[in-house]
């Protein structure tokens, strides 16, 4: 590292973001900044030098001394002496000698250039050009590392010189914002994300203008704006005298409830023009509040709440036909409402709103204004692949895009069912964000949450980072730089792993979002997890005594060894399969068990802050049972009878590419007002395990005196619940007695966005890897085998409970069977 820092310091990455005039060459004249642990340059700031300017001066000399152990002094300009080589950081006067006049800059514009009399500036456009201007000749000429909030890599050199610079970038994406700690708010958040450029957080806590701030939300909330107004402003507004602006439901006006959340019953009557005389007064008096702020906060939300519903009543309703039937023409007309109410008080503060489930499709005969940003919300995408031009979200941008110039798109990353789940991000992030840029997208924000429970995380949001500032740099070269940089000589293996992990996804990408199972990635063969432990052991012995390269690569395998627990049946079933002895299977669930454990436990003493959790009991408890919910799920693993899944004796005879077979624990469990379906152990199936849902009063009202209700859902469709496409399986149709039995529910055309969704007892199973891509419009029997129990089945079984139990889920080529 000596060696190669001393004899010559060259940038990582250049690409379009990065332009250089000159590179360092066998001639080039050197500018010393230490020698023998002795500092040889002044840093020197301009008199009126700005607070995020003065954080660079600092981050610049604290730095140095972290790599040198040299102390550099910081003087203004006028101060300086003319011995040694100087630093200009900022706008000084030398700056402008040297032609830059960064009151032309762009905000976030960042320049570093050495001159002629052997001196370095470093300056940019105000507020983030300059901060940003040292962060990159820190990282991408010096060769510090941010990789998280809680590490980072310093090179140790006692002699320190560059050569000839001149260098200049500004981000791709005006508004780059990243979860970057989730719950465990600190104050290591802010020089994390200036340091790496993302200018915004996930959460309604800004980045301290210390470090430059950013383009922040204003309150009452960054999103779901129109609850938030109802609960936090009740003081304010004289609901019970003002029924009319709830919005109406069945015919009557759903007045407060004093519920917090985002939900239905605190909704507003978007037409009522009373209520939009409020909201703009409030809104008002919100932007007035925050202008004495160092950095404003230049957006506000205007958007609903987390429902796919809207005011029914007849004003509401014909606004909507009004505008094409779209419930996205009500949202605009108000929120244009808004936006044309405070354009002439307050000039760049701009009113953002989501286009998000029932208002994602485009209104006709509306438009955005100026000072409005429409927020794109990706709900359909699955995270396994890119997402294709022709497919849904592109064409909302794409349609979108024709009608405003300012587009956001709030992306996910998160599962929210079942942490830990093994991705192929590394394939999506980049295409991802480019295609965005095509539709002229000016911000991103990806809801990637949960520091601790998410596959590689800190690799991912680094590399995010680097592609939200310029999407079309060299994606191999910056995981290379992370994973030698992070894991050292484990870095090999773990790209090993991202590599071949990608390859799988690719044949068998499936579908998952927010909401899906680790037992439903048909890519987590047996095959590829016995690969992956391998990689991973190797990885374990290349670190060798280093306790941190360990930790770092035991979080590294979380997700792997997390879905060895959960599929452990299926790799020894196969393993058994194979002929070989259990004695020789290289995986121990205890051993394995222990080791998740000790990997949560490390990272838990690494990342969580005792001091910010207590300062919001709803953050320590939130916190906290995402941690026990985790340690559950490992002792429920262990808990389960090592029997091995093997296909279902009804179509073992088929050839394995004829049909797709979907166990009980890969279905989408989802809860339903506190009314879950669960995996449970039954001797009576064939593989020892069901899906049982207890179905409560109003889920056999549901069914309206039938069996079974289903449909088969698209991912990239609103549904209502209303659709021709249900069917039934009615009450004499059910087989006699109370054992498990096979029913076909119906042939389909299945595409890769498909599901079957059962109703009542709240279960999806996706059905996108059962088509085969080299015919696209085959047709495919769906099978499922179920279990009847209870007297609303008029059985013979000895219960009172009412109880549907689904082993299988089959989807077989038409005609197989």
């Amino acid at each position: 590292m000596k060696n190669a820092l001393t004899n010559g310091l060259l940038a990582l990455g250049m690409t379009s973001l990065f332009t250089a005039r000159a590179l360092a060459g066998p001639s080039d004249p050197r500018i010393v900044l230490a020698e023998n642990g002795t500092a040889k340059c002044t840093i020197v700031l301009a008199d009126q030098a700005i607070e995020p300017e003065q954080t660079a001066a600092s981050e610049l000399a604290n730095c140095l001394k972290k790599i040198t152990g040299a102390e550099f002094t910081i003087v203004k300009e006028g101060q300086e002496t003319k011995k040694g080589a100087r630093v200009y950081v900022g706008s000084t006067e030398y700056t402008r000698k040297q032609g830059i006049v960064t009151e032309l800059l762009g905000p976030e514009r960042w320049i570093m250039r050495t001159s002629p009399e052997g001196n370095l500036v470093l300056a940019g456009g105000r507020p983030r050009g300059t901060i940003y201007a040292v962060y990159h000749f820190l990282e991408d000429v010096i060769g510090v590392h941010w990789w998280s909030p809680w590490e980072e890599s310093v090179p140790s050199v006692t002699n320190l010189s560059i050569a000839t610079l001149d260098r200049h970038g500004e981000p791709v994406f005006r508004n780059r914002c990243l979860d970057v700690a989730n719950f465990f708010f600190g104050d290591e958040t802010f020089p994390f994300a200036a340091r790496n450029k993302i200018n915004r957080l996930v959460s309604n806590k800004s980045i301290s203008f210390k470090y430059g701030g950013g383009p922040s939300f204003g309150p009452p909330a960054l999103v779901h704006t129109e609850g938030q107004f109802i609960y936090r402003y009740k003081k304010d507004f004289n609901f019970k005298r003002n029924p009319e602006w709830f919005a109406m439901k069945d015919g009557m006006r759903w007045v407060f409830n004093n519920q917090s959340g985002w939900s239905s019953k605190n909704q507003l009557c978007l037409s009522n023009p009373e209520l939009r005389r409020a909201f703009l007064k409030k809104l008002k008096e919100n932007i007035s509040e925050t202008r004495d702020q160092p950095c404003p906060p230049m957006i506000f939300d205007v958007s609903l709440n987390d429902v796919p519903s809207l005011c029914g009543c007849g004003s509401c309703q014909t606004t909507v036909r009004k505008y094409g039937g779209k419930d996205s023409g009500l949202l605009l007309e108000f929120v244009n409402c808004m936006a044309d109410g405070i354009k002439d008080e307050y000039p760049g503060v701009m009113i953002e709103t989501l286009a998000y489930l029932n208002t994602e499709a485009i209104p006709k005969g509306i438009v955005p204004r100026a000072n409005v940003i429409i927020t794109l919300c990706d709900t359909k995408s699955t995270y396994t692949k890119p997402i294709a031009h022709d497919e849904y979200l592109a064409q909302r941008l794409a349609a979108w895009s024709k009608i405003t110039n300012n587009i956001f798109i709030w992306d996910y990353h998160t599962n929210f069912v079942d942490m830990a789940l093994p991705m192929p991000f590394e394939s999506t992030f980049q295409p991802d964000l480019q295609l965005f840029r095509k539709y002229n997208v000016v911000g991103v924000m990806s809801e990637y949450h949960f520091p601790i429970f998410e596959e590689l995380r800190d690799l991912r949001l680094w590399l995010l980072a680097k592609l939200l500032e310029d999407p079309y740099q060299n994606q191999a070269d910056l995981i290379r730089t992370f994973t030698d940089g992070f894991y050292g000589p484990a870095g090999v293996y773990v790209r090993r792993y991202i590599d071949e992990l990608g390859k799988v996804a690719k044949v068998s990408p499936g579908f998952i979002s927010t909401a899906g199972k680790t037992a439903g990635l048909k890519y987590l063969s047996p095959s590829f997890i016995l690969n992956a432990q391998e990689s991973f052991a190797e990885a374990e012995k290349a670190v060798g005594g280093s306790d941190t390269l360990l930790r770092r690569v035991r979080h590294a395998r979380m997700a792997i060894d997390k879905a060895t627990l959960a599929l452990f049946s299926r790799i020894w079933g196969k393993w058994q399969a194979d002929g070989k002895k259990e004695e020789d299977l290289p995986l121990n669930r205890e051993e394995i068990a222990a080791r998740l454990r000790d990997t949560v436990e490390a990272q838990w003493q690494l990342r969580v802050d005792p001091e910010a959790l207590s300062a919001s009991a709803y953050r320590t408890k939130k916190v906290a049972a995402r941690k026990a919910k985790f340690f559950t799920k490992i002792d429920k693993y262990l808990k389960q009878s090592l029997t091995a899944i093997t296909p279902p004796a009804k179509f073992e005879h088929l050839p394995w590419e004829d049909y797709t077979a979907y166990a009980a624990d890969t279905f989408g469990i989802y809860n339903r007002d506190g009314e879950k379906a669960e995996v449970v152990e039954d001797k009576r199936t064939q593989n020892g395990i069901a899906c049982r849902a207890e179905l409560s009063d109003r889920a056999i009202a549901e069914l309206a005196g039938n069996a079974l209700k289903w449909d088969m859902h698209d991912h990239a469709k609103k549904h209502t619940g209303k659709e021709s496409a249900i069917k039934y399986l009615k009450l004499a149709d059910i087989v006699p007695g109370t054992g498990y039995h096979w029913y076909k529910l119906g042939t389909y055309q299945i595409t890769e966005n498909n599901f079957i969704w059962m109703y009542a007892v709240n279960l999806g199973i996706e059905l996108g890897d059962a088509r085969d891509p080299l015919n696209p419009a085959g047709e495919y029997d769906i099978w499922a085998r179920i279990r009847f129990e209870g007297p609303a089945f008029r059985n013979d079984a000895k219960t009172e409970k009412n109880t549907i139990s689904i082993e299988w889920v089959v989807a077989v080529k038409k005609g197989n069977v």
